[in-house]
C-alpha cells in the first residue's frame, strides 16, 4: 500500500482517560448482528479501485505520560509500517506511583478478588500490583473521503491469523500428551486405562469454551474422537486457533465500534436498528458516517484500551483450564508467570480491534463467514496443516482394511460377495479462521436508496481450515451413528464417571460387609478374633463420639440462624451419642436391643 491511501503520523496514540475498568463477568457475547440482514441489490461487476487522496491537517495527539516508547523490534512482525503499526510499542512508565496505576483502583481490586475465587489464583498476578501490559502503537490515519485499499485489510487480517497461530504453538503445542495413547485406547502412565471422555473431565473447561469448540470443530473417530483434539499436538493447536478466532469474531468484529463508549454504542445500535430494512450499502454508509463522527479525527475510540484490557483478560481466564491441562501433561512447559501469556493476547486483541475499526470506518460491506465442521472441502476454504489430514488418512485406511477383513470373515461361505471400500474425501474438522469478504459499489449510486450500478467482491482471506479423511456419505455403515456432539460426549463421560464412582463405593461397602461378617463368624470360635473385632468397634465408637461432640454439637448450637431450634439438634445429637455408646461402647448390647432400650416407643409400633 503506497502513497495516498493511508499515511502515518508520529507520536503516541490517544490518551486513555479514567480508571481501569475490568470486566464484571467472564461471558463473551456478540454486541451486534448488524450484517445478518444486509441486503445486496446491485449487479455484480468488476472494476479496479482508484486510490484516494491524502487527508491533510490531522490533529496530532500528545504522547501519554503513563506510557513511553519501548525499543524497536520488541514484538514479532512489527516491521510493517504500512499497516500503521509502529516498530516501537508503548510500555508503562514504571516511575509512576502505584496509586496512579490504572489497575490499583478500588473497583479493580474488588473485581480481582472475585475473579481469583472463580477461576484461579494465578489470575491475581495480572490483577494485583503495579504491572500493566505493553501497548502496541497504531498511528495510521483513516482517509477522510476515500477508502482504505484491499491490501491493508489483506495484510493485517493475514498477519492477525499468523499471530494467533504463533500464540497457539507457543503455549499449547510442544508435543502429544505422553501419558495418553494417540488412538485413545489406553494410558501408558501407571498402567491405567484411558477412558473415553476422561480428558475433557480432567480439563474442566467452562460451558462457554465448550460451546465455542462445538461450533468450530468435529471429531475424527479414526484418530481418537473428541479426545484427540486435546491430547494430540496438531489438533490441539488448531483447536486453540479456532477458539481465539471465534472469540474475536464474536466480541470484536461483531461490535458496532470496538472500544467506543457506551453513549456512542447506544447511538450506533439505535441507528442500526432503525435501518434494519434499508438497502445494505445505504445502511453501511450511514453507519460509517456516524463512526467517523465518533472518532473525531482520532485513530482509536476513547475506550479502546479499556476494551482491549478487558477482552484479553477474559480470553486468558477462558483458556486457563486448557493451559493448565497442557502443563499437567507436559510439566517441562509449565509457565512461571501468566504475564507473557496475557501480553501476547493483549497484542492480538489490540490488532483485531484496530482492524475492526478500519472495517467500521469503511462505507463498504464486510462479511465474515465460515464453513460448518464436517462440511466437504470447497474452493472458499484453505487447508493450512497437512499433519492432521495425513494422520487421519492413514487411520482411515487402517480402519477400512480392518472392516474389510471382518466383512470377509463374516461372509466366508457366501458366493459373489464383493467388498466395496467406502468413498472418502477431505472434510472440515476444525475451522481455524473465518473468511472475510468485501463488497464495494461500482458506478453511480442512488443517494436515496444506496443502489449502485454494480459491485466489486473481494475475498480478503479464505476460511482457514484443517481437513480430515471422512466418508463422502456420512450415512455409510460404520460412521453414521458415531458422531455425537461435544456436549453429548462430555455428558456421557460425566455419567460414566458417576456410575463408576458409585460402583466403586458399592464394591468397597460390600467388601467391608463381607469381611465384617467373616470376622463375626470366626469370633464365635476364636477368642483372639473376637477381641480384635471388639477393639475395632471401640475405636469406631470413639470416632463417632468425637464427631458428635466436636463437630455436630457446635454446628447444632448455631442452627437457630437456619430456622431450627437449637434444642432439636442437641436432642438428636444426644440420642445418636447414646445409641452409639449402647452399640459400640462396650455394653455388649446388639443393635436391636440398643434401639429398643433407647427408643422403645418407636419399636413398639412394629
Amino acid at each position: 500500500m503506497e502513497g495516498p491511501d493511508i499515511y502515518l503520523r508520529g507520536g503516541a496514540g490517544p490518551n486513555r482517560d479514567g480508571p481501569y475498568r475490568p470486566p464484571s463477568t467472564y461471558s463473551i457475547s456478540s454486541s451486534s448482528s448488524s450484517e445478518e440482514l444486509t441486503k445486496l441489490r446491485s449487479k455484480r461487476t468488476t472494476k479496479k479501485q482508484t486510490p484516494t487522496t491524502k487527508r491533510q491537517g490531522h490533529h496530532q495527539a500528545a504522547p501519554s505520560s503513563e506510557y513511553t516508547a519501548a525499543p524497536r523490534n520488541r514484538f514479532k512482525h512489527r516491521e510493517s509500517k504500512r499497516l500503521g503499526i509502529q516498530d516501537s510499542p508503548l510500555r508503562p512508565a514504571r516511575a509512576k506511583p502505584v496509586r496512579d496505576k490504572p489497575n490499583a483502583g478500588s473497583e479493580w481490586m474488588t473485581w480481582a478478588a472475585s475473579a481469583a475465587r472463580s477461576s484461579d489464583s494465578r489470575v491475581r498476578e495480572l490483577t494485583s500490583g503495579s504491572w500493566r501490559p505493553t501497548r502496541a502503537r497504531f498511528d495510521a490515519l483513516w482517509p477522510m473521503d476515500g477508502e482504505v485499499p484491499d491490501e491493508w485489510y489483506e495484510k493485517l487480517y493475514s498477519r492477525l491469523f499468523e499471530s494467533v497461530r504463533d500464540f497457539a504453538e507457543t503455549y499449547f503445542g510442544h508435543d502429544d500428551f505422553p501419558d495418553v495413547d494417540v488412538d485413545g485406547a489406553e494410558a501408558e502412565a501407571e498402567g491405567k486405562e484411558n477412558e473415553e471422555g476422561a480428558i475433557w473431565l480432567e480439563a474442566g473447561l467452562s460451558n462457554i469454551l465448550l460451546s465455542f469448540i462445538g461450533q468450530i470443530a468435529i471429531q475424527d473417530n479414526n484418530t481418537g474422537g473428541w479426545d484427540a483434539l486435546l491430547t494430540q499436538r496438531a489438533q490441539r493447536e488448531c483447536l486453540v486457533v479456532g477458539v481465539v478466532g471465534k472469540v474475536l469474531e464474536t466480541a470484536v468484529f461483531d461490535d458496532l465500534l470496538f472500544g467506543e463508549s457506551e453513549p456512542g454504542k447506544t447511538m450506533l445500535a439505535a441507528q442500526d436498528k432503525s435501518t434494519v430494512n434499508a438497502e445494505g450499502y445505504h445502511r453501511t454508509n450511514l453507519r460509517s458516517q456516524n463512526v467517523r463522527t465518533l472518532l473525531a479525527g482520532e485513530t482509536l475510540p476513547s475506550s479502546f484500551w479499556d476494551a482491549v484490557d478487558q477482552l484479553a483478560l477474559q480470553i486468558t481466564t477462558l483458556m486457563l483450564p486448557l493451559l493448565e491441562l497442557v502443563e499437567n501433561h507436559l510439566p517441562a512447559r509449565k509457565l512461571r508467570s501468566l504475564r507473557r501469556f496475557y501480553q501476547d493476547l493483549h497484542i492480538i486483541v489490540s490488532e483485531a480491534g484496530y482492524l475492526s475499526i478500519g472495517i467500521r470506518w469503511s462505507r463498504n460491506i464486510f462479511r465474515f463467514s465460515q464453513p460448518f465442521p464436517g462440511e466437504v472441502w470447497n474452493n472458499d476454504q484453505e487447508h493450512v496443516d497437512d499433519t492432521v489430514y495425513k494422520a487421519s488418512e492413514a487411520a482411515a485406511k487402517k480402519a477400512d482394511s480392518a472392516a474389510e477383513q471382518k466383512w470377509k470373515l463374516e461372509r466366508a461361505g457366501a458366493k459373489k460377495a464383493v467388498w466395496r471400500r467406502p468413498s472418502r474425501m477431505g472434510k472440515v474438522q476444525v475451522v481455524l479462521w473465518p473468511k472475510l469478504e468485501r463488497f464495494a459499489t461500482i458506478g453511480k449510486v442512488d443517494p436515496m436508496t444506496g443502489v449502485a450500478d454494480g459491485e466489486n467482491l473481494t475475498t480478503i482471506l479464505k476460511s482457514q481450515v484443517v481437513y480430515y479423511h471422512g466418508l463422502a456419505n456420512p450415512e455409510d455403515e460404520g460412521e453414521g451413528g458415531d458422531y455425537s456432539t461435544l456436549d453429548e460426549w462430555v455428558s456421557l463421560a460425566k455419567r460414566g464417571g458417576a456410575v463408576k464412582r458409585w460402583f466403586l463405593v458399592l464394591r468397597w461397602a460390600t467388601s467391608i460387609s463381607v469381611l465384617w461378617l467373616l470376622l463375626s463368624v470366626l469370633g464365635l470360635y476364636i477368642p483372639a478374633v473376637a477381641n480384635f473385632q471388639h477393639a475395632i468397634t471401640e475405636e469406631i465408637a470413639k470416632m463417632y463420639r468425637w464427631f458428635i461432640t466436636s463437630v455436630w454439637s457446635p454446628v447444632a448450637s448455631k442452627s437457630s440462624s437456619w430456622g431450627f431450634g437449637s434444642s432439636i439438634w442437641k436432642w438428636i445429637a444426644r440420642q445418636w451419642a447414646s445409641l452409639v455408646s449402647l452399640v459400640w461402647g462396650g455394653k455388649k448390647q446388639g443393635p436391636v436391643e440398643a434401639v429398643s432400650s433407647r427408643f422403645g416407643w418407636v419399636t413398639s409400633w412394629f
